[in-house]
């Protein structure tokens, strides 16, 4: 949270107002503005919440009114100053309101932006700081310095609406050095940023460094030239006469079902949605036209606007797949938040070598926490229990009825996942043993653990597997359509209390990920770079696995049972089950005509009111629903 102070004019530095971007400590207002002050060079670099205080005055040039707009809108940034006259550096040491101690970083600032003006350097004394403020001012009279702690970083970004680049070093991204990434995106959070907009006329460069324990410093933010590649308002693959429009609810599976069976002519409407949201990608993969802004006019021809659209490096994802399958890391450090955002904006990564491989190794490491997310549940039934007792941590003479003995770690999630990150092929192996856990009712009581939710999970997680194995076999558009397709399956499909991934993502990184947020994804880029930099002996050959057990057929109790059916349209029928004594029903629909089964049902209506509307249906005579066709008895889990 940042504040603004109003203070009295120094004659050694124009600033009238300080920006105190204040810690999380509850004291912290309790200071004097003189004691906040003390603090701008000595705020400790290692604190993610240190309280700085950062004087506010008129800049002249863009780089710094840049960074004072970065520091307004809680980005963080470096404490700094602004320095415009060589010779108020030495009354501002002298008056206490400037101290050096250790390392700075003065940064050049030209009115103009332009290359090459005067290299930024490492300062350590006033004399320096006053040196380069007469270097910048000889060459540009309206110029400035910048003066902040020096940063020891190993890597710097610089972000643009349309891709990130990541380098080596503070100046890796910017400076053309070799050993760069460069990360196509599909969408950021920059466009979307009003404040950027007012500083910006033509596109928004943002750019920061990583400092060698981890934390991010937000160090500019400048206009530059368009970087073509970004999708904004809609993607168009072929020219579409529009027929219908289809727009999505909260429920992605079902939205992924009616893409899948979509129709030429079928156009999506995502109002404020991007091309990283869950539902533009099923519509990216199934070639179906998306619009992002203005609802679509049934009867218009939408123009193809991706014939220049440059093609998936399925190499690359094959490359990011076993080196993710193979990775070593740490859970506890936002390891699969990073996932999450490789896998959004997969199908712009994927035009790149390094972002291909990226989406490979996001949408494996999602994989592995799938995988022990659905073993690490099993823990709550003894089954569970002597499942990973004996398949997870070898232990041979476990005894479940002697808790004294028990080893701890069988009923420890923490501890079951770090086994199974150690190695991927334990966990897979074991998914069908899973799916029989789940599938038996006598392993599961309240319904707050396991159970057929649970083994929904292990099924996703299944076929997100088989599918990578078949994309590794054959990498082509249709195996990747499947396995892009499968991945986002697994991030929403949801166990008893939430989604499957909720047990090692949190909500806000979902939405974090889904709106392309600045912060998190300059996170998840410094995150990408170290997986493509990582090295791992360790090679997987996985073969597919055997299909999961059946799923039992839904338990129904027949005894005291009133069938009622109606015509939905011209081929598909609803079918309502009550039982006696029971408040709900069970309600089906199947494919077919009343036409069909007429004689199966009597001639009296039974009315539902829906809403202020009565809906009327006919009832299956008495004791005759066995004579309904096999296929309709089979989906209404009668057969």
């Amino acid at each position: 949270m940042s504040k603004i102070v109003d203070v009295k004019k120094y004659d050694y530095y124009p600033s009238t107002q300080y920006l105190v971007q204040l810690s999380q400590a509850p004291d912290v207002m309790k200071k004097t503005l003189s004691q906040l002050i003390s603090q701008l060079e000595t705020s400790s670099l290692n604190k993610a919440h240190s309280t700085k205080v950062i004087p506010i005055m008129k800049t002249r040039t863009q780089k710094a009114g840049g960074l004072l707009a970065l520091a307004k809108q809680d980005f963080n940034t470096p404490s700094f100053t602004v320095w415009q006259d060589p010779n108020s550096v030495f009354d501002a040491i002298n008056n206490g309101f400037l101290k050096l101690n250790g390392i700075y970083f003065a940064r050049p600032c030209p009115k103009r932006p332009r290359h090459g003006f005067l290299e930024s350097r490492r300062i350590t004394s006033p004399e320096q700081l006053s040196e380069i403020v007469r270097e910048t001012l000889k060459l540009d009279p309206e110029g400035e310095v910048i003066l902040m702690p020096y940063i020891d970083s190993d890597q710097s970004a610089v972000c643009t609406p349309t891709q990130i680049t990541i380098g080596l070093g503070h100046d890796g991204a910017t400076g053309g050095k070799s050993g760069a990434f460069v990360f196509p995106l599909g969408h950021t959070s920059l466009v979307d940023e009003i404040w950027a907009k007012e500083l910006i006329t033509d596109t928004v460069y943002m750019e920061s460094v990583k400092a060698k324990n981890d934390q991010i410093f937000f160090v500019q933010l400048r206009d530059g030239p368009t970087v073509a590649g970004g999708i904004t308002d809609s993607w168009i693959p072929a020219d579409t006469l529009v027929t219908r429009v289809l727009t999505p609810t909260d429920d992605m599976l079902e939205w992924e079902k009616l893409i899948n069976a979509a129709q030429p002519g079928d156009v999506a409407h995502i109002p404020g949605g991007s091309m990283v949201c869950h539902a533009a990608v099923h519509c990216v993969l199934n070639k179906v036209p998306v619009i992002f802004t203005s609802t679509p006019t049934l009867g218009d021809t939408l123009k193809c606007n991706t014939q220049d659209q440059p093609k998936i490096l399925y190499d690359g994802i094959v490359d990011g797949l076993t080196r993710g399958l193979a990775m070593q890391f740490d859970v506890k450090h936002g390891v699969f938040d990073a996932s999450l955002f490789g896998i959004h904006q997969a199908l712009s990564l994927a035009t790149s070598f390094d972002g291909a491989r990226a989406v490979g190794t996001s949408i494996a490491t999602i994989l592995r926490a799938a995988v022990a997310c659905c073993i690490g549940e099993t823990r709550y039934c003894s089954a569970g229990r002597r499942m990973i007792a004996g398949e997870v941590f070898a232990i041979d003479d476990h005894d479940e009825d002697d808790e004294a003995s028990e080893d701890s770690r069988i009923r420890s999630r923490s501890k079951i996942y770090v086994e199974l990150f150690t190695d991927y092929s334990i966990g897979r192996n074991l998914l069908g043993s899973c799916a029989k856990i789940y599938y038996d009712d006598l392993n599961w009581g309240s319904g707050a653990y396991g159970g057929m939710k649970w083994a929904d999970c292990v099924a996703a997680t299944h076929n997100l597997d088989t599918l990578m194995i078949k994309f590794i076999t054959d990498p082509s558009e249709g195996t990747f359509k499947k396995l892009l397709g499968a991945a986002h399956t697994l991030i929403n499909v949801c166990h008893n209390g939430g989604p499957l991934l909720s047990k090692v993502i949190s909500n806000a990184q979902f939405e974090e990920a889904a709106r392309a947020t600045i912060v998190p994804l300059h996170y998840a880029a410094y995150r990408m770079t170290k997986w493509l930099r990582s090295q791992d002996a360790r090679q997987y050959v996985l073969v597919e696995l055997p299909a999961l057990p059946e799923k039992p057929k839904p338990k129904i109790d027949t005894g005291a049972m009133t069938i009622y059916v109606r015509q939905l349209d011209n081929n598909r029928l609803r079918f309502q089950l009550k039982r006696a004594g029971v408040p709900s029903y069970i309600e089906r629909d199947v494919t077919g005509s009343l036409k069909d089964i007429q004689h199966l049902l009597t001639n009296s209506m039974y009315k539902s009111m829906h809403s202020d509307s009565i809906i009327q249906y006919h009832r299956v005579k008495a004791g005759q629903w066995k004579q309904l066709p096999e296929a309709y008895l089979a989906i209404l889990g009668l057969n």
